[in-house]
């Protein structure tokens, strides 16, 4: 099952006061924050699966007021969020956002460094543009690769059935939310949920672009940051040690973050990991 797909363009992408993006396909991506003039930095933030720019709220405010020199900049990808809802949906088309996204910023602000973060999956979209010339930055804010924290009968019954019948079977997993993100943040909460859903054909869609990873990493211009979170449900020692044994030492810097869990960018006391961030920017 092919994942890629060319968007029609229609009109001329751009930033429409500062309050959404528009895409060649006539797509509105709800968009956070301001890019200052003073800004010699853009931190664009990529959020994970069934996510919103919301996770990088926290880093926006936090470079509001102590880094005059850096805007953070974050949009909900298409599907998500606040954004419109569409039944026709190919993962390939966050791809192509982002692409957009990225030539509509290196063209208005040429002189400002670019900085691409990815929070999970966000990281995982992320990965297919570390060869870009106009990127200055990359870092991967956790990853999305076991999307189900563990693969019990029921769900690989499931699976058989979206292989057999259809692609829409939905796979369902219950998760105790604390597990994923500190329970002192509750700002969040309504999106927690969407880590227990997702139909076999997102699974799969998923699963490709995850697969793409390290070669991405393989064909990468830039050395990666990529913060790891020891508490993350969403990538065991196996999973990690398969995809990075091999990867050039020169391609990846890997901070390992104690007792952090997967949406880590999130809650009280992350004024460590900030500072981490933008020492490494």
């Amino acid at each position: 099952m092919s994942i890629y797909k060319k968007q029609k363009k229609v009109i001329k992408p751009g930033l429409v006061d500062a309050k959404f993006f528009l895409t060649s396909d006539n797509y509105n991506l709800s968009w956070l924050g301001n890019i200052k003039s003073t800004a010699e930095t853009i931190i664009l933030g990529i959020h994970d699966y069934g996510q919103t720019r919301d996770s990088f709220i926290d880093l926006k405010d936090y470079c509001d007021k102590y880094h005059n020199d850096i805007s953070v900049i974050s949009y909900d990808q298409r599907n998500f969020g606040q954004n419109k809802k569409i039944k026709v949906f190919n993962y390939n088309n966050l791809i192509n956002d982002l692409n957009e996204i990225i030539e509509y910023i290196s063209k208005e602000y040429p002189e400002k460094n670019l900085v691409l973060i990815g929070e999970g999956f966000g990281s995982t979209i992320v990965s297919n543009f570390m060869r870009r010339k106009e990127i200055h930055n990359v870092f991967f804010c956790s990853l999305y690769l076991n999307q189900f924290k563990k693969l019990n009968i029921n769900l690989i019954f499931k699976m058989l059935l979206g292989i057999i019948f259809s692609y829409k079977i939905m796979l369902t997993q219950n998760l105790d939310m604390n597990i994923i993100c500190d329970n002192s943040y509750n700002k969040i909460s309504s999106t927690l949920n969407s880590y227990n859903k997702k139909n076999y054909k997102e699974y799969l869609q998923i699963k490709k672009l995850n697969n793409k990873i390290t070669k991405n990493f393989r064909n990468s211009n830039l050395k990666v940051h990529l913060l790891l979170p020891t508490n993350d449900i969403f990538i065991n020692k196996e999973t990690y040690i398969n995809m990075f044994s091999n990867i050039d030492v020169n391609k990846i810097n890997i901070i390992k973050l104690e007792n952090e869990k997967h949406l880590f960018l999130r809650g009280n006391g992350k004024e460590e990991i900030f500072k981490t961030i933008i020492k490494l920017l």
